[in-house]
């Protein structure tokens, strides 16, 4: 099994190279001698790194070493790349990110940073699929492994990636604050969406505030389901 480990720089605000920095040796001492690492900062060619490191290196397990976005971000490439079929193909990730809610509960933890970097221990895991028409008229698809959004959901995730002053002054020091200073924001300026959604083979067009597919308990941060 030939693994890659691609290393977002710019996760958590830029600050997750010093946290890779904190972990990187003892990482290193637990993958195979062969393990390839390719640290990066966004915007990167994720899709012809990973269709190089398939193809002529023949990878068959990735390790996503940043936040919860760079996870889903690699999931979507490998999923375009293969077809939409990983059969064979292992997923890890080190939580360099905010949240990191991949991986919780947390297990294996190197220096307070979660890890599943064990593809000995690994499970098969369902893959959410989103069809969906754009602003543009035209249809995409999205993968995603954990929970998806439309709606309020969605527009305080959208902030909270994005950032603005408080957000990327908070965001490595209080993250709680900061998920609860997203959620108000983004409420004070919601308008409900106007979508249409195909059911039984009839279209019916809605407003909503949100709709939520909810695979994990765990939402951000300390906030979870019980």
């Amino acid at each position: 099994m030939k693994t890659a480990v691609l290393i977002n720089y710019s996760a958590c605000n830029h600050s997750a190279k010093n946290k890779w920095l904190r972990i990187r040796e003892k990482v290193i001492s637990l993958l195979p001698r062969d393990t390839t690492y390719v640290p990066y900062e966004t915007p990167f060619n994720m899709k012809k790194c990973l269709q190089r490191l398939i193809g002529e290196e023949g990878v068959t397990s990735c390790i996503s070493a940043g936040g919860d976005g760079s996870i889903n971000h690699i999931l979507n490439y490998l999923m375009e790349i293969m077809d939409g079929r990983l059969t064979g193909m292992c997923l890890g990730a080190i939580g360099l990110g905010s949240s990191n809610d991949f991986l919780k509960p947390k297990g294996l933890q190197i220096r307070g940073i979660p890890c599943r970097i064990h593809f000995e221990e690994s499970k098969l895991s369902d893959i959410g699929l989103v069809h969906y028409m754009d602003k543009n008229n035209e249809w995409r698809s999205r993968s995603f492994l954990i929970n998806a959004s439309l709606g309020i959901t969605a527009d305080a995730n959208h902030l909270f990636n994005r950032g603005d002053l408080v957000i990327r002054a908070l965001k490595s020091r209080a993250l709680d604050v900061t998920i609860l200073y997203t959620a108000l924001k983004t409420l004070l300026a919601h308008k409900n969406k106007d979508i249409r959604i195909k059911e039984n083979g009839s279209w019916n067009a809605m407003r909503v505030a949100n709709i939520s597919i909810t695979k994990s308990p765990y939402i951000s941060g300390g906030f979870h389901y019980d």
